[in-house]
């Protein structure tokens, strides 16, 4: 369960505006994916489609992000200041 859900915020974080190497906090990453996933709430495929989108368009930035988005994703979610967060 815990996988399905960092994906989903990778992918929330991916469709922010913060980037690498950004030095971001916990709180950050979590309010960024709060505001995507409402942002995103009512669109077609979500952010997952806004990521397919921008993979698309950019292929060879993708991967690096992703990872990017991936860890930091994976950071919060597990951080104790975090805790699966309420997004």
């Amino acid at each position: 369960m815990a996988e399905k859900v960092i994906r989903v915020w990778a992918q929330a974080l991916f469709c922010s505006p913060l980037r690498p190497p950004d030095q971001i906090s916990t709180k950050t990453v979590c309010a960024a994916v709060a505001e995507e996933l409402a942002r995103h709430a009512t669109v077609p495929g979500g952010c997952a489609g806004a990521v397919a989108q921008r993979a698309g368009d950019c292929p060879e930035l993708f991967t690096a992000r992703m990872a990017w988005c991936l860890e930091q994703a994976t950071h919060a979610y597990t951080a104790p200041a975090c805790g699966g967060c309420q997004a």
